[in-house]
């Protein structure tokens, strides 16, 4: 039985199915739920279902609130939708200032399209435009695209809009969730149809008369504090007998008892660089739970498996720091063939990865100088995974143009489930590399692990790939202690999103008027609130009380003898079969540790033999893995015999390696910085010296 409705209110019987067509013009809504009242006056909610929508205004497909905007093309390139005030006007703006723009879209099906937002000058005439790309996501699987752009010096308004980038034919497509606000960061999105939010009203507001085109923050708000892998949780019961609360840790607390080992990273002369960025990468790597393939064969001398795709060599080298990322340690692929491209390493992964599941793989890559050899500077490398059926994920990045640059690269795909192998690759890439001469590159710091446990990090800032670090490592420490040492000689700091992600911001680019999410103010937000305590954030305050401490790295000069870093007491006894592992600090010249560059062992075997390791590929022991200040040495005994060692010494120099060793200067200052100035160009910075070690931060 079918009904054609004219009004609010109709009277009707049926045996079995009410279909409701709802006829009506524009500004005019379907009800969300249909109630059925009997004679009797008992009501019902029956199931209600919308099928013919009112055009432009779609409450089928909403991403926030009950109602998104459905466009429908006709099949013509930059067909769309424009996003303005209620009023019909533009936004209004200021010249030079950043603003975040934002929509969610979903479409019918996969299409190219464009978001963009177009400044205006005060003539009303079009500036220019901003814009970015997009394929829309269909099904319920909305797209959150967003950009960051400044207005243009003449800009007085904006309005936004989504187009198509193309005919592509006629199809619907929906967007939801507009916004244009004055950030250089995009923040989540909030307004007056989310529940227990509401629009302002018009005429209200900071900045009078708005046209209820502005939301402010829920009257009780509910905010996504992170999103991750929670360490640990407990509940506890409050003074009611049904209270209880939850308290849980993100990956910032699940670091503390994370321990790993890293570096030694050690910046010294003019050439020499350790960004931020390279250390930060790595170190968030190495927490990585599950890790399945690490730079430790590199510590170790051993190549891990890694074999040339068409190369002469792919062997692992040790250099001195100023060409080495971490611990002096790398891999080096000499290519001899004219043609290059598409010649490098290869890694056999098939027993550390099952196919059908996602992996990541990380890596830092760089250009090698080798007599008789061309520096292959800002050619391009492929990084893949890749299975018999074929390449699963690739990533292309440019070398650096030096041997002291790193590059970062990281690529995630599904290997195919039933694949008899899979590989990762790291291969020349183009024509530029079939120039007829050797080419030599390096990598380190290789990783690979479970997409489930990658931990998400974002950098934002300018110094992370523009300034040194003098020294860092770290050995079997905690992850969150590294991470802030990390922070505090870089001058930044680390907030955990939305959205799961570790975000380091560095202070020098931190946004003065970045306004906090949820606000504790009755004034605006008509919420009371009660606390016991309050916290006050750094916010506008990061470079007013600042501790840090100055000091290099000297380079000791040569000598006619190895530097002796760490002696043996007595004999070192390893049991037959036993594989022992000595962790060793170096010695203290003065009041300054020993930081060593390049090691070798010296030792006399008195008694039985030593084995090789099956725990690093084979490699004959003793070896020593070096991480700056302590090393680990690493001895198996024979199986039978085992074996007596004496004399054993840590060196590093002249016939341990190529250089001597270096040492953190003893007279390194730590001061308190107190920005108390009044007249900025008269009054100075105050700076009081403090009694107390230095603790490796240089800031």
């Amino acid at each position: 039985i079918r009904f054609r409705i004219m009004g609010v209110r109709f009277d009707a019987l049926w045996d079995d199915e009410v279909v409701i067509t709802h006829d009506a013009g524009p500004g005019v809504y379907i009800p969300r739920d249909v109630g059925l009242r009997n004679d009797g006056g008992t009501s019902y909610i029956h199931r209600a279902e919308a099928w013919e929508l009112i055009p432009g205004r779609s409450r089928i497909r909403a991403r926030y609130g009950s109602a998104s905007v459905r466009v429908t093309t006709t099949n013509a390139d930059g067909d769309g939708v424009v996003h303005q005030q209620r009023t019909g006007g533009r936004f209004s703006v200021a010249p030079g200032v950043d603003y975040a723009a934002q929509v969610s879209v979903v479409a019918e099906s996969a299409k190219a399209l464009e978001f963009l937002v177009h400044w205006y000058d005060s003539a009303d005439a079009l500036i220019s435009s901003d814009s970015v790309s997009f394929i829309a996501s269909t099904d319920d699987d909305w797209s959150e695209i967003s950009l960051v752009a400044a207005a243009p010096t003449t800009a007085r308004t904006a309005k936004l809009s989504v187009v198509t980038d193309g005919a592509q034919g006629v199809f619907d497509f929906w967007c939801d969730g507009w916004a244009l606000y004055d950030s250089p960061y995009v923040e989540p999105y909030c307004d007056g149809d989310q529940g227990g939010a509401e629009w302002l009203a018009v005429g209200a507001g900071p900045v009078a008369p708005h046209m209820g085109s502005q939301s402010y923050r829920p009257l009780n708000p509910v905010a996504t504090k992170f999103t991750g892998a929670m360490r640990e949780f407990g509940l506890r019961r409050g003074d009611n007998p049904k209270e209880l609360s939850l308290s849980c840790a993100g990956d910032v607390e699940r670091f503390v008892n994370t321990s790993v080992s890293v570096g030694p990273f050690m910046a010294y002369g003019t050439s020499s660089k350790v960004r931020p960025a390279w250390v930060y990468n790595r170190l968030l790597d190495l927490l990585e739970q599950g890790e399945l393939l690490s730079d430790t064969a590199l510590r170790a001398n051993w190549v891990a498996g890694w074999a040339g795709v068409n190369a002469y060599t792919v062997s692992r080298s040790v250099l001195d720091f100023e060409s080495a990322l971490e611990a002096g340690s790398c891999m080096l692929v000499d290519l001899h063939d004219p043609n290059d491209a598409g010649s490098g390493a290869r890694l056999d992964v098939t027993s550390l990865v099952a196919g059908g599941q996602r992996f990541r793989f990380a890596v830092f890559l760089s250009v090698h100088e080798q007599l008789l050899h061309t520096t292959p500077a800002d050619l391009d490398i492929k990084v893949q995974l890749r299975d018999t059926n074929g390449v699963v994920a690739s990533v292309v990045t440019a070398l650096p143009s030096t041997k002291f640059e790193w590059v970062y690269a990281e690529v995630e795909g599904t290997y195919t489930a039933g694949a008899a192998n899979r590989y990762v690759e790291i291969l020349a890439d183009g024509a530029a590399w079939n120039d007829g001469n050797d080419n030599v590159f390096k990598f380190a710091a290789f990783h690979l692990v479970p997409i489930r446990n990658v931990v998400k990090r974002e950098m934002r800032g300018v110094f992370w790939e523009a300034v040194n670090l003098a020294y860092f490592s770290g050995y079997n420490r905690s992850g969150q202690a590294l991470i802030d040492e990390l922070l505090k000689s870089s001058g930044a700091w680390i907030l955990e999103d939305g959205e799961g992600r570790l975000v380091a911001e560095d202070f020098s680019t931190r946004w003065p008027n970045k306004r906090p999410l949820v606000r504790l103010s009755d004034a605006l937000d008509g919420f009371g609130y009660a606390t016991s305590g309050y916290q006050e954030t750094a916010t506008g305050l990061y470079n007013t009380p600042r501790v840090g401490s100055y000091g290099d790295l000297n380079l000791l000069a040569p000598r006619p003898h190895d530097t002796i870093a760490w002696t043996a007491e007595g004999d070192v006894v390893v049991a037959p079969g036993q594989r022992r592992v000595l962790r060793v600090p170096f010695t203290v010249e003065g009041e300054a540790t020993l930081v060593t560059l390049l090691l070798g062992l010296t030792y006399t075997v008195v008694a039985g033999s030593l084995a090789t390791d099956s725990e690093m590929g084979g490699i004959a022991t003793p070896y020593i893995m070096n991480y700056g200040d302590s090393a680990e040495i690493i001895l198996v005994g024979h199986a039978v015999d085992g074996a007596t060692i004496r004399w054993l010494q840590v060196r590093s120099g002249l016939s341990g390696a190529v250089s001597p060793g270096a040492v953190r200067e003893a007279s390194e200052v730590v001061y308190l910085e107190y920005d108390a100035r009044v007249d900025v160009d008269n009054d100075e910075v105050r700076v009081l010296p403090l009694e107390m070690p230095a603790q490796g931060y240089k800031t």
